[in-house]
């Protein structure tokens, strides 16, 4: 019985749908099921089939790829959907109720179970009618086509023919046009070389030049009447020869369009078929035969008998599993213990479904005497509880009470050691701050004086020479302008003198020249005195002129040296001004550096007064201190005082 079938019976029981092998399953259930899964890959080979023929028009070239791909695609689709739905559990709603020991009670169908459960029954088959009906609309007319295959292909050739034929004879009626042409123009090109040669035509009698002309004329007619001939033959050697090959290229050459296996000239060809009886009839019975097979699969489902239907019960199965395993032995009667039934060749389901039926029941009843007794001990121990728990409260309320006392004394005791903590903290949290304080501004302080120390060396060290340089040249420059300046004040004094001179001497010179003028007579009242008097205040007064020239001159020089010193000045007050400009700059930051010296000792000295008047960090202690001090006090003397009392 717990034999492990080989590979062969379980491939034969999966084509026949024993998806349990032999558990639970009669012999009549077993050729029921060989009987359906034949019917079932007939119906699915249909399909197959239909669709198939349909693909072979996706690969022209290789019909029978297309045909494999798309009709196994849809066999094993349609076969699989039959299995499903043969192989259905329409026991699960009742085994779910019946295996775990319910009493089967039947829905009513308007209500929400009913109509759930009926669903779930039930609608496999309405998609298994849906599929009948799709059948009739979309797969019927592919099958009605590979029925008439034979016709569409029958159809397909004799257009073929007709597309040969007519290419054949359109092109061979181009030709033997320009055959009889020829011909005719051959036959009237000899008569009129008949005539030529007569005489007839009033030229002589003989071959003159016309009728030679004539003559060459129809040489180059009957040559091409030959070779339009000999081109005729060729055309239909090769056309034939086309025709024989079926070569698709050479045979468009020549307009002729191979007929490709399409849907649409499938379509077309049974439209033409449709007036004749003999389809009709055909069309008919290919939709009966789909109508036939989807109702046999879905009445065999429902018709199916109840050993079948447990048979295919999950649950059920389950049950089988666990029973063959003896699991059930000790809660079931002598008769039906694993090891007598197994002993037997037949299956019985209906029985064992009884056995497990009746074995759920009694096991849920033996459940419910399980559960009063574990209830009433509950109830016993709960009362046993309950009057431990009465004792335990009453000696927990004592405990409570006392511990709420303790509590109550060490809730003080941690509150005064709290303040008093907090008290020393803020304290020893004020002593520190002032020292961190004080620590800080010291540090501060100190670092300040030697950042401006080391800044004022820093730039000593960067700009001193450069200072001192600037200050010796204001120097130099503030003597060489006292210098210049003392030189201009000479010479200004000296230009004034020489100017009052000028004054004088010019006062003088005019005196003179009048005094000229006066001893000036005419040459006959001269004298010698007079005219040595004349001649003596004209050489003064020549004299005079020189002086004043002189005088005038050195004035001149006078005055461009000042002009000189002028521009002296004004080019050493303006180095002094750049000098004294740099210069101050450059002391500048010096001056900032002391400033800064001077605030930093400020501060020191005003840190240094003001720690001297600070109030004192410590506080008196507070009331709430008292038990914590009692304790510390009590800590203290039972330390110190020896006790003597035995």
């Amino acid at each position: 019985m717990n034999k492990e079938p080989n590979i062969f019976i379980k491939f034969w029981d999966f084509l026949t749908l024993k998806t349990y092998h032999k558990n639970l399953l009669t012999s009549g259930g077993s050729t029921y099921l060989t009987v359906i899964s034949f019917i079932m890959i007939l119906a699915a080979l249909s399909e197959g089939f239909a669709w198939g023929f349909l693909g072979s028009t996706f690969t022209p070239n290789s019909p029978y790829v297309g045909w494999t791909i798309v009709g196994g695609f849809v066999f094993l689709l349609m076969w699989f959907f039959d299995r499903s739905m043969a192989s259905a559990d329409l026991l699960k709603d009742e085994h779910e109720k019946t295996l775990n020991g319910l009493q089967l009670t039947k829905e009513p169908f308007y209500s929400r179970s009913g109509i759930k459960s009926f669903i779930a029954k039930y609608f496999p088959f309405a998609i298994r009618i849906g599929i009948v009906c799709l059948s009739l609309y979309i797969t019927a007319p592919f099958l009605t086509q590979l029925v008439f295959k034979a016709d569409i292909d029958n159809k397909m050739m004799e257009q073929y023919k007709d597309n040969i034929a007519l290419a054949k004879k359109n092109g061979l009626e181009n030709r033997d046009k320009k055959i009889a042409e020829l011909e005719q123009l051959v036959n009237n090109t000899n008569e009129k070389l008949q005539v030529e040669i007569s005489g007839k035509s009033g030229t002589g009698y003989g071959r003159g030049y016309v009728a030679q002309s004539i003559e060459r004329q129809l040489e180059t007619l009957q040559s091409d009447l030959k070779s339009t001939r000999i081109e005729r033959e060729s055309f239909l050697a090769k056309f034939d020869q086309a025709v024989d090959r079926g070569n698709e290229e050479e045979l468009k050459k020549y307009g002729i369009t191979i007929t490709k296996d399409s849907p649409i000239f499938r379509q077309q060809a049974i439209e033409e078929f449709e007036n004749q009886k003999a389809f009709n009839q055909t069309k008919y019975a290919v939709d009966v035969f789909l109508i036939i097979l989807g109702t046999i699969l879905i009445s065999a489902k429902l018709m199916q008998p109840r050993t079948l239907q447990m048979y295919f019960s999950s649950r059920l199965q389950e049950k089988w599993a666990l029973y063959k395993l003896g699991t059930f032995d000790k809660y079931l009667p002598e008769q039906e213990r694993s090891d007598l039934i197994l002993q037997t060749n037949q299956s019985i389901p209906e029985e064992f479904e009884e056995i497990m039926v009746q074995y759920a029941q009694d096991q849920r009843e033996r459940k419910k005497q399980e559960i009063l007794m574990i209830q009433e001990k509950e109830r016993i121990t709960r009362e046993k509880q309950q009057k431990q728990l009465l004792e335990e409260e009453r000696l927990l309320a004592k405990a409570k009470q006392e511990q709420e006392r303790q509590e109550l004394v060490e809730a003080e005791l941690k509150k005064a050691q709290q303040i008093h903590f907090e008290r020393l903290a803020k304290e020893k949290a004020e002593i520190e701050m002032r020292e961190k304080a004080r620590v800080f501004y010291e540090g501060q302080i100190l670092k300040a004086l030697n950042e401006v120390e080391e800044a004022e060396i820093e730039y000593l060290n960067k700009f001193s020479k450069k200072i001192d340089q600037l200050e010796i040249d204001e120097k130099n420059l503030i003597e060489e302008l006292h210098d210049i300046e003392r030189t201009y004040k000479n010479h200004e004094d000296n230009i004034e003198a020489r100017n009052k001179r000028i004054s004088i001497a010019e006062a003088d010179l005019s005196d003179m020249q009048d005094l000229a003028r006066k001893l000036q007579r005419p040459e006959e009242n001269h004298t010698i005195e007079s005219l040595r008097a004349f001649t003596t205040a004209e050489s003064a007064v020549v004299e005079q002129k020189a002086y004043i020239k002189n005088i005038k001159s050195s004035l001149l020089t006078f005055e461009t040296d000042q002009k000189y010193f002028q521009e002296s000045m004004a080019r050493i007050r303006e180095q002094l001004s750049k000098t004294r400009a740099t210069l101050t700059e450059l002391k500048e930051p010096l001056e900032i550096i002391s400033t800064s010296r001077s605030k930093i000792e400020a501060r020191k000295m005003e840190l240094l007064g003001a720690e001297g008047l600070i109030d004192t960090p410590y506080e008196p202690h507070h009331d709430e201190e008292i038990p914590m001090l009692v304790e510390k006090l009590k800590s203290q003397l039972s330390t110190q005082v020896p006790s003597y009392i035995p």
